[in-house]
């Protein structure tokens, strides 16, 4: 299952990056201009204006936008953190509406968010509560022993015109203090 998820959030990378042309965009290649009119219309003329397929009539997802997420420990000393963002809000542009987004967090989805005839969405800190509970983990989990666990996480949304777009990336918690005692027979 963890396989499958992350093949498929791989492809929607992939299509994301294709989708924006940041794939195979660089300073070796120079970027495909935009069609010239085929006339020029004036006052009098009814001859049609061509124009690039990636115009602007075509419609797409801008960008997810979104604080960097927090983790915090609600109560000291319990193995039990909260992550949350300030905001998360994306848009599309028209003739297009967001019709959801979701937030993952640890390959569990943890939020969706349904869009109605609106070209944006956006989602307070409020929206979520205290936040999505996580495991804060033990200090050290993450590498850094000031720090405990690190959680990733994945915001995607989509549009009526199918344009799909998403925000990766992960967060550390506070770390704990985990002592394991040994289990004791009676005998």
């Amino acid at each position: 299952m963890v396989r499958k998820l992350a093949a498929i959030s791989a492809i929607l990378l992939a299509a994301a990056l294709i989708w924006t042309g940041a794939v195979g965009a660089g300073p070796d290649r120079a970027a495909a201009p935009v069609a010239a009119p085929t006339s020029a219309p004036g006052p009098d003329s009814d001859s049609p204006v061509s124009v690039a397929p990636d115009g602007p009539a075509s419609t797409s997802i801008s960008y997810i936008d979104s604080t960097v997420p927090q983790c915090y420990q609600n109560v000291a000393a319990q193995n039990e953190c909260y992550i949350n963002w300030a905001y998360i809000s994306v848009s599309t542009t028209s003739p297009a509406y967001i019709t959801a987004m979701t937030v993952t967090v640890d390959s569990r989805v943890r939020a969706v968010y349904q869009g109605f005839f609106q070209n944006s969405l956006a989602v307070s800190a409020a929206m979520h509560g205290k936040g999505f509970l996580v495991p804060c983990g033990a200090y050290g989990a993450a590498g850094d022993m000031a720090w405990g666990g690190s959680h990733s996480f994945v915001i995607q949304a989509r549009d009526t015109a199918g344009a799909p777009t998403a925000n990766y990336g992960s967060v550390t918690c506070p770390g704990i203090r985990l002592i394991y005692l040994p289990a004791l027979l009676k005998g």
